[in-house]
């Protein structure tokens, strides 16, 4: 370790949160709970403040109970959040399609091959398909409820249908087969409302990740939204790497959750001769399902592992029964076409996959959020850098 002051170790911890629309800095709020509460073994304390260039910033000042020193953190994060669209305003019919397209997206290119090939865990891609599947089947059931009520003379349709019914000259069998639906769809109208917020939820993450993939344009300037979240994460490494009047860092840790680590792989890929001090911590990504449908992805990570100056340490960290979590595959030499070279050597890490938290074995929909309260995940920020796992080899790739 490095003395600097009174200080041990002075480390900076980047947090490139998950998808989900929060107000900036809630994350690493609760980031600096989850130091303060799951560090065993350390007696933490946490004070906001600025940095010289004005920047917020939450220290967290841990010391070993038996000794082990003191580390301070300071906490950034790089909030992307009001990148995500605001979907609450769709049509059903806008929503449908949606779920349509999802469905399709999903179940095409090279994730079927993969799941065939047994190359990866397929909960992700289910997970995806049966939200999108969810929605088809929920809004399909909408438009059957609303003939039902029509054909009970509770409702009426709206005009464009009737108009178009009429000039077709289906208005009357129309009306009769409306008036031949049983009850059922209404029982299952009624359980779709109390799931639909979790079908939404998986179906929007989805949509996201789908529109992050392909870099499509949103927001008046047209900037892609991946090429816009990377450059947030990049102006914060400048930044923390960069600092004037303050005392520099003696390590960087990025720490990204869910879809951020995806973010965090696209800044990282080409960082340069910072990566040497610094270290990327993944929680719950869907980097192995992505990989499989975007070829980009797995060649941002393999600049992991052929740049000249290679990150000091990435940590994956994935909960066993996370199904938007899967682990970070190790990418292929070269690839042209349908034509592929071995695999390379591994050099980081294998996956670490701690204890689920208690109370969320059996809630399944909430164990993609509990990293923040895994012991063994929150620890890892607070110890020295070596009692990480550590990378396993040096060898640059298979002969």
């Amino acid at each position: 370790m490095h003395f600097k002051g009174n200080f041990m170790t002075r480390r900076a911890i980047l947090l490139v949160p998950s998808l989900t629309r929060r107000e900036q800095l809630a994350a690493r709020d609760q980031l600096v709970q989850s130091l303060l509460h799951y560090t065993d073994g350390w007696e933490s304390s946490a004070a906001d403040s600025d940095d010289s260039s004005g920047m917020n910033v939450t220290t967290v000042t841990a010391k070993g109970r038996q000794g082990e020193g003191e580390v301070v953190l300071d906490l950034y994060e790089a909030y992307w959040a009001d990148l995500v669209p605001d979907r609450s305003g769709e049509s059903p019919w806008q929503r449908f399609s949606r779920g349509f397209t999802l469905v399709t997206y999903w179940m095409t290119g090279g994730l079927m091959k993969a799941l065939l090939r047994g190359e990866f865990p397929v909960r992700t891609m289910v997970a995806m398909i049966i939200a999108g599947l969810s929605l088809i089947i929920w809004y399909a059931i909408v438009v059957v409820v609303l003939l039902k009520s029509v054909a009970a003379g509770d409702a009426e349709l709206p005009k464009a249908i009737t108009n178009l019914t009429d000039l077709l000259g289906i208005t009357g069998p129309f009306t009769e087969w409306a008036k031949q639906i049983n009850d059922w769809p209404v029982s299952v109208f009624l359980a779709g409302l109390l799931t639909l917020g979790r079908f939404e939820g998986i179906s929007n993450i989805s949509a996201f990740t789908k529109a992050y993939l392909r870099d499509d344009p949103m927001g008046e300037d047209q900037m892609g939204v991946r090429a816009k979240a990377r450059k947030r994460v990049l102006a914060l490494l400048d930044h923390v790497h960069g600092r004037s009047g303050d005392v520099a860092y003696d390590e960087v840790y990025v720490v990204a959750h869910s879809l951020g680590g995806a973010i965090a792989i696209d800044a990282l890929a080409e960082y340069g001769q910072r990566l040497a001090g610094t270290t990327l911590i993944t929680w719950g990504t869907a980097i192995g399902t992505l990989a499989q449908r975007e070829p980009l992805i797995e060649a941002e990570i393999r600049k992991f592992y052929t740049a000249p100056t290679r990150i000091r340490n990435w940590v994956d960290v994935v909960f066993p029964n996370d199904f938007m979590g899967s682990k970070v595959p190790i990418p292929i030499e070269e690839r042209h076409g349908l034509i592929e070279r071995p695999r390379l050597k591994r050099i980081f890490p294998d996956t670490v996959s701690p204890r689920i938290p208690r109370g969320l074995l059996f809630r399944l929909s909430e164990v993609h959020n509990g990293y923040y309260r895994s012991e063994e995940a929150i620890l890892m920020l607070v110890k020295p850098a070596a009692d990480l796992p550590q990378p396993v080899t040096d060898a640059p790739a298979d002969g």
